[in-house]
């Protein structure tokens, strides 16, 4: 019999108290050994801790010296010219307002309004709805570029179509069958009676002028001959 199996039987005739006390301090030893690798990990993150707040501290220290001190940072031109809107191709270029285009009669396009109306396409003939291309332009009676005397004609030429309530003159074309023909007949019309009416307002007093000379020149004759 060999000296192993000898003492494999020797163990298993002791008694089970033994056995008991030798696993109890195999569990010792165990958590002996957890024990001492616990405390390794905390004083190996308590040494970590002192070396981070070294370097909190050294870095805090540098950045008041440097703030301290009459440090200029390169980008501070760079930063300038942002805030002022310059690129790298210079200033900002100065953009002078666009005036609005003029009629010949002297009306800006910004001051007439049109309207008109817009419907869905129609799946059958004749595919278009009724007034659809019906415009409507509307004009303030104040910003015409005529004194009251040639007003006065204009209203005369336009009839009923100048309101004296909403103080408008308004103008209404379905002559063509596009809106934008009839857009441009509309601003037509309205240039040409402007220009008319100054035209008639010249021819006025053209004739009231003539007919007040020659009014004078028959009363002096008259009085000639009394004489």
């Amino acid at each position: 019999m060999s000296a192993n199996s000898t003492l494999k039987q020797a163990l298993q005739r002791l008694p089970s108290s033994v056995r008991y006390l030798n696993g109890a301090a195999n569990r010792v030893s165990f958590n002996a050994t957890l024990v001492l690798t616990a405390r390794s990990f905390a004083s190996a993150a308590s040494v970590m801790d002192g070396e981070r707040q070294a370097l909190y501290a050294s870095t805090t220290s540098s950045t008041t010296t440097n703030s301290s001190s009459s440090h200029t940072s390169p980008m501070t031109e760079y930063l300038k010219q942002m805030s002022l809107g310059h690129t790298a191709a210079g200033p900002p270029p100065k953009y002078a307002p666009t005036p609005a285009p003029k009629l010949k009669c002297g009306i800006a396009e910004d001051d007439l309004t049109f309207k008109t109306s817009s419907y869905q396409r129609l799946i059958h003939s004749p595919y278009v709805q009724h007034q659809e291309h019906k415009v409507t332009l509307t004009c303030r009676w104040h910003v015409l570029p005529l004194n009251d005397f040639e007003k006065r004609i204009l209203q005369e030429i336009v009839g009923n179509r100048y309101n004296p309530k909403t103080n408008e003159l308004k103008l209404t074309s379905e002559q063509f069958g596009s809106r934008i023909e009839n857009k441009r007949h509309l601003t037509s019309i309205l240039d040409r009676m402007v220009l008319a009416a100054k035209k008639l307002a010249v021819e006025a007093s053209q004739i009231n002028d003539d007919s007040n000379d020659s009014s004078s020149s028959g009363g002096g004759g008259t009085v000639a001959a009394q004489e």
